[in-house]
């Protein structure tokens, strides 16, 4: 799939296609989405002038009885109408629909793939290091039993060496199947459906129930490049903070402010990257007008919903 180019203007029927894709592309039953998703499918910068015309185009659009404006968990949705779907049906038919922007999952899947090319062979030397590391223990003498002293005893590796080569293993290993996941199984996704990951294979059906739940528990978070340097709390608790502003329609720039913290520490906040002190934490909680346990609560579920297992 070709990413297409965004056009100058924001049309109304380039709204709706916004909204119409964005729709398709949640995944969800419920329809309608909020003002951020349509600027990303419009490729609009949210404190842009495009993104103000944009805008204005969607309550004009709510006037004309094409979408409707309805609130949601607090948060204002945007849903296609009938008679909005229609308007975009005839358009489409005469060819009057610009081209949409490259959709946000199809940028995913293109950013996701280009990574994994760049960062695999590195990820399988930290595999190769680990197993080298173990082969390094495994060849160690086998250590005596706790009764025997003197020359005999043979002392062998430690318990904590296993604990450390194990987890080295595990991490390694999780961050070379992501990548490999991302390069070569990842399928390119379609604009007519939601790419989800929904962590099954083709192959499942081969395998008992409680196997089939233990491999695609294995599999989740396998297209999160965040978790390949983050630790799975942080990327978590990142997303929790970047939901809240999302909802409130904050710029990163916005929250710091009211926060009184640097851009980017928030933006690294955001992205997993950093392991903010408590001060912080609760002033980007004030800032959101959120209790901070709201946001701990919500990263917890979070991982434990797409974390690694």
């Amino acid at each position: 799939m070709m990413s297409s180019v965004a056009v100058d203007a924001v049309s109304d029927v380039l709204v709706l296609a916004a909204i119409d894709r964005a729709e398709r592309h949640s995944g969800r039953d419920t329809r309608g989405v909020p003002i951020w998703t349509v600027l990303r499918h419009l490729d609009v910068a949210a404190r842009s002038k495009r993104a103000r015309e944009a805008r204005v185009r969607l309550d004009g659009l709510v006037a004309a009885g094409s979408l409707e404006r309805v609130v949601r968990h607090g948060v204002p949705v945007w849903v296609l109408t009938a008679g909005g779907r229609r308007r975009l049906s005839r358009a489409r038919r005469a060819g009057r629909v610009p081209v949409l922007a490259e959709s946000p999952q199809h940028r995913a899947w293109r950013e996701a793939r280009g990574l994994a090319g760049q960062r695999i062979e590195g990820f399988w030397l930290e595999v190769l290091e680990a197993v080298e590391h173990a082969q390094e223990l495994l060849d160690a003498p086998v250590p005596g039993p706790p009764a025997l002293e003197g020359p005999e005893a043979a002392p062998g590796p430690a318990s904590d060496e296993w604990f450390e080569v194990g987890q080295r293993l595990q991490r390694a290993c999780r961050r070379l199947g992501s990548a490999s996941y991302c390069l070569w199984e990842w399928r390119e996704p379609e604009d007519a459906r939601a790419d989800i990951d929904r962590h099954v294979e083709p192959g499942d059906g081969a395998f008992d129930p409680g196997e089939r739940a233990r491999r695609r528990a294995r599999r989740r978070a396998r297209r999160n490049m965040l978790l390949w340097d983050s630790e799975p709390g942080l990327v978590f608790l990142g997303r929790a903070v970047r939901e809240q502003r999302e909802q409130r329609d904050m710029t990163t720039g916005e929250l710091a402010s009211k926060a009184g913290a640097g851009k980017r520490r928030v933006e690294r906040l955001e992205a997993g990257k950093l392991d903010p002190d408590f001060e912080l934490l609760s002033a980007v909680a004030c800032a959101l007008s959120v209790r901070l346990s709201v946001l701990e609560l919500r990263a917890r579920e979070l991982e434990r919903t797409e974390g690694p297992r």
